[in-house]
């Protein structure tokens, strides 16, 4: 017959302010500089797989001829910044 031993393991959720805050400002740096990219006529296809989905997901774009205007999508980028700031520890 086999014994089995219970393993306990806990998961902590923390939350920090400190690190809320420097993951909303790399988040909207990063989202800056693919707007100011963009608007400086770099092409979305030109740009990373990665960078690529964020546009898609976080900007929208808009063109008029050889007129680009670039807005950020306010509901995607709230959403993604609820959870800045939340770590765990198993």
């Amino acid at each position: 017959m086999r014994k089995y031993s219970i393993i306990r393991s806990y998961l902590h959720i923390y939350f920090n302010q400190t690190r809320r805050a420097e993951n909303d400002a790399s988040f909207d740096a990063d989202l800056i500089e693919l707007r100011d990219n963009i608007e400086a006529g770099v092409t979305v296809d030109d740009l990373p797989k990665r960078e690529q989905n964020k546009v898609a997901k976080y900007l929208n774009v808009k063109t008029h001829g050889d007129n680009v205007r670039v807005s950020f999508n306010e509901a995607a980028c709230k959403e993604t910044k609820k959870y800045h700031g939340y770590f765990a520890l198993v």
